[in-house]
């Protein structure tokens, strides 16, 4: 079971820095 919690770790991570990019560039392009 520790495997797949890391999986979910690493995708929710993932998506994380996903969301972060889009923000960043969203603000960037509002500027």
């Amino acid at each position: 079971m520790s495997s797949e919690e890391s999986a979910q770790d690493v995708s929710d991570v993932r998506s994380g820095d996903v969301r972060t990019r889009r923000a960043v560039e969203i603000s960037i392009g509002e500027e």
